[in-house]
């Protein structure tokens, strides 16, 4: 079995749950960065309040998160819904999260698609970005990390 194999059936393996992507540390500056790319990008974008498609992508990060209080539906960027279909929610400034469905990404076309996007998303950024199990910030799978270039899979840990 080849690298490429071994990391899909490791890394993308389905058993009902998702996978996460994670830039920590993060600021509404980094949220503006964020969306300030999305809307230039060839990556198409859907913006949604509480499961309703809106018409744009606001502006402004900060317009967002003034949305959010208690009784406020919840903001949610679809990104590449045909190709990544990655889900993006604003729970907090402080970090930036997608979500994924890894039987979207079951071929090495699919993942090398994934990968670009998130080393793109380090750069903007210029902050490290991984790849995790669902809502385990502390389990790295992938890691980039723009200010060295490097791509580090860690998904062999799982195994011991």
């Amino acid at each position: 079995m080849n690298e490429r194999s071994r990391i899909i059936q490791e890394v993308f393996y389905l058993d009902g749950s998702l996978r996460d992507i994670y830039v920590l540390g993060t600021s509404e500056d980094d949220w503006q960065a964020l969306l300030t790319y999305l809307r230039m990008s060839p990556y198409p974008v859907e913006y949604l309040q509480g499961g309703e498609m809106l018409g744009s992508l606001p502006e402004h990060a900060s317009d967002i998160f003034a949305l959010r209080d208690e009784n406020s539906p919840l903001s949610e960027l679809r990104i590449d819904r045909d190709r990544l279909g990655l889900n993006c929610h604003f729970f907090t400034p402080d970090e930036i999260e997608f979500d994924l469905d890894p039987k979207d990404f079951q071929n090495e076309e699919q993942v090398a698609s994934l990968l670009d996007f998130m080393r793109t998303i380090g750069r903007v950024l210029n902050k490290p970005i991984t790849l995790t199990g669902e809502n385990d910030v502390q389990g790295p799978l992938f890691r980039y990390d723009p200010a060295t270039n490097a791509d580090t899979w860690l998904y062999e840990e799982l195994e011991s």
